[in-house]
């Protein structure tokens, strides 16, 4: 909740605010496997967001660790 972005991309402004949407949106779906990537596909913003020195927030290859987090997990995530 935490991790700012950049509010012309994301008008929410948070990661978490944005990762609730977007897991809200796949849930009516009914996919597990989309709900899942919901929630992983940010995850990597919290290692990665700063200010860039154009002023505004920025979480280069944030998607690189997302990844990482599911691989982590991979086993969890395909024991059910």
């Amino acid at each position: 909740k935490n991790i700012q972005q950049r509010p012309d991309y994301h008008p929410e402004v948070n990661a978490l605010i944005h990762t609730k949407i977007v897991f809200d949106r796949a849930a009516s779906i009914g996919d597990i496997n989309l709900m899942l990537a919901a929630i992983f596909h940010d995850l990597g913003k919290a290692h990665t967001t700063f200010m860039s020195k154009k002023g505004y927030w920025t979480s280069p290859a944030h998607e690189n660790i997302s990844a990482e987090f599911v691989k982590k997990f991979n086993a969890k995530i395909n024991s059910k």
